[in-house]
């Protein structure tokens, strides 16, 4: 399979998602993601490997940091 701009997008929301709710973001659970909304059978060494070419693990941290700060700054 091709990784489509559709999965590549499915890709990046599923990781901030899971990200930003605090739930896991290994490739094992974002690929079972993906899978199920995109329709298609990529395994998890895929989604790790574009996941990393998308540069999406340096950015988890910061990602969370950028969200809690936003959220201890916007009005109620």
């Amino acid at each position: 399979y091709s990784f489509t701009p559709r999965v590549k997008a499915e890709l990046v929301q599923q990781f901030s998602f899971n990200i930003v709710t605090g739930k896991t973001a290994s490739s094992q659970q974002i690929c079972q993601q993906v899978n199920e909304a995109c329709d298609t059978h990529l395994s998890d060494r895929s989604i790790r490997l574009h996941m990393n070419k998308l540069g999406l693990p340096e950015i988890k941290e910061s990602l969370l940091k950028m969200v809690e700060e936003f959220k201890k700054n916007s009005p109620d």
